[in-house]
This record gives structure tokens, sequence and C-alpha cells, in this order.
């Protein structure tokens, strides 16, 4: 068995979408400048994603939400548009900025990656 993968009804603009990889090093700096850097963990790079739709409409944007709000404990799996393969992901915050009755301005979602181990 495996998370279930998400497929947005629509997918976010290219420009002012970002991905922020960060790895998770431990640093030990000793009194004569020297610094011993290790890397902690199985899973030391973990990212985060900013998704951005300039213009969405109410009921696209409804079916992310909902999905999102079905997830947040659980993970899923989405695939960015340029790599090969998914990643393990968990909503942290979504926001929207009001338009007309049919479209929302300016959505956002932000995805942090989990390694959360799979269902058995």
């Amino acid at each position: 068995m495996a998370w279930p993968t998400w497929t947005p009804p629509y997918l976010p603009s290219q420009s002012g979408t970002q991905v922020q990889d960060k790895p998770n090093i431990i640093e030990n700096t000793f009194g004569d400048g020297y610094v011993q850097r290790i890397l902690n963990g199985i899973n030391f790079m973990s990212g985060t994603c900013t998704l951005t739709w300039g213009q969405i409409r109410n009921t696209d944007w409804q079916t992310i939400v909902t999905f999102m709000q079905g997830q947040l404990v659980t993970p899923f799996l989405w695939q960015l548009p340029d790599e090969s393969s998914p990643r393990q992901w968990v909503a942290a915050s979504w926001t929207k900025a009001y338009g007309t009755s049919t479209w929302v301005q300016n959505a956002q979602l932000t995805l942090k990656q989990d390694f959360t181990p799979p269902p058995t």
C-alpha cells in the first residue's frame, strides 16, 4: 500500500512557484576555529515547496483545499514538473486572496517534504 497521489485540478503557475531544498547538518565549532559537520539522519535533505496560482476557479481551489484538509497528518505523493519521480509531502499552509464570486486571486499552497514510512 502507498500514500495517495495528488493531482491538482489546475496546475500552479511556474512563475511564483518555489522549491527550497535544505540540508540538515549538525555543526560543532571548536575554540580554535575548527568546525566539524555531519549530516543529521538518513533523510538529511528536506524540501519545502510553495505553489502559486495567479488566478484559479473557486471550485478548483476548493478541490485542492479539500484534499489538503484530508491530508493534514497523512502524507501524499506529488511530482514536481521538472523531477523524474514524486516526493512525499504534507500540507503546511494555504492562503487565498478573494477575487470575484467564481475566481480566487493569488492562491498559495505550501508543502513540506515528509519521510514517514508508507503503510504496509
